[in-house]
């Protein structure tokens, strides 16, 4: 029975144990267990996403910075000026600027 190295788990696994897709001839890449990991996190953060966003709106919010995963700024109010080089400023300086708060 064939098998391949999933790209997630770095685990080889047989070819069954992954997703068949059209445009790949092997399959995903990832084996069908980290692909529904990784789709089950991706649905959480999108709730939390929209949810912050609802909070933000109902409480008058303009933006909201969020610690987790990537750390990245979770919602900007669309009335707001803030460029993307400010948001990409915000997010390669985390460390020190969570540094300089504490």
């Amino acid at each position: 029975m064939e098998k391949k190295f999933c790209t997630s788990c770095n685990e080889e696994k047989l070819i069954t144990e992954f997703y068949s897709q059209k445009d790949r001839k092997s399959g995903s890449s990832q084996c069908r267990q980290c692909f529904n990991q990784y789709c089950a996190q991706r649905w959480v953060n999108k709730k939390i996403e929209a949810l912050g966003k609802k909070y933000c709106e109902k409480h008058q919010i303009d933006i909201l910075l969020m610690h987790g995963a990537g750390g990245q700024i979770n919602y900007i109010n669309e009335r707001m000026d803030v460029t993307t080089e400010f948001v990409n400023f915000l997010n390669e300086n985390q460390a020190q600027i969570e540094k300089e708060l504490n």
